[in-house]
C-alpha cells in the first residue's frame, strides 16, 4: 500500500514541475504521446483510490469525512477569497482565474476547518500540531491537483471536461483537488497517527 503513495508523491512532485514549466515557458504541448496520457492517469487514479480505501480501512470514516470536508472547505476559501481580494494571478498561463489570495482563503479555511475538527476529536499534542502542517500540506496538493487538470484541459483545448453536471465543468473537475490531496493526506497521517 505504501508503495503506491509514494510513487502518488514522486508523481505530485513531477506534476508541480510540468505545471511550472507549462506556466514560465514557451511550451504550448507537454504531453503529445497517447501512452503518456495513460501513464499519467494510471499514476493519478490509482493511487487516489488506494489512499481513500485505505483510509477508510484503516482509520474509518471520520478520517475520510474529514479529508473529503478539508478539500471542499479549501476550495470555498479558495473561491471566496479570490473572487473578493483575487488580485494577484497564480498561474495566468494554468488557470487564469486561480489567484495568491485564493490561495490563501484556502490554507486559512483549512486550519479553521482543521482547529474545529482537533477541538472535536481530541487528539493530543504534538500529533495536532503535525495535523495543522499536513492540512495545509494537503491544501496545497489539491492546489496543484485543480492545476494539473486545468493544464490538461489546455492541452486539449476544452473548457470543460464533460457537460455531466452543467455548470460545474464536469466530473473531473468534481475529483481533481482530491486526486493530489488524497494520497499526500494518507502518506502524512501515516506518519502522526
Amino acid at each position: 500500500m505504501q508503495i503506491f503513495l509514494w510513487v502518488a508523491a514522486a508523481w505530485w512532485l513531477l506534476a508541480l514541475f510540468l505545471v511550472w514549466q507549462y506556466q514560465f515557458s514557451k511550451i504550448t504541448q507537454l504531453i503529445n504521446a497517447r501512452w503518456l496520457k495513460s501513464l499519467m492517469g494510471f499514476l493519478i487514479l490509482l493511487p487516489t483510490w488506494f489512499a481513500l480505501s485505505h483510509l477508510h480501512q484503516s482509520r474509518g470514516g471520520d478520517w475520510l469525512l474529514f479529508l473529503l470536508v478539508l478539500i471542499w472547505t479549501a476550495d470555498s476559501g479558495a473561491y471566496f477569497a479570490g473572487r473578493r481580494w483575487g488580485k494577484h494571478k497564480l498561474a495566468k498561463r494554468v488557470s487564469p482565474g486561480k489567484t495568491w489570495e485564493g490561495v490563501a482563503g484556502a490554507v486559512v479555511s483549512s486550519l479553521l476547518l482543521t482547529l474545529l475538527w482537533l477541538w472535536w476529536s481530541n487528539l493530543a499534542m504534538p500529533a495536532a500540531l503535525w495535523l495543522l502542517l499536513l492540512s495545509v500540506l494537503t491544501v496545497l496538493a489539491s492546489i496543484l491537483g485543480d492545476l494539473l487538470e486545468s493544464l490538461f484541459k489546455r492541452q486539449t483545448g476544452i473548457k470543460d471536461s464533460s457537460q455531466l453536471l452543467p455548470g460545474h465543468g464536469g466530473i473531473l473537475d468534481r475529483i481533481d483537488s482530491l486526486t493530489a490531496a488524497a494520497p499526500i493526506f494518507v502518506l502524512g497521517l501515516g506518519f502522526i497517527l
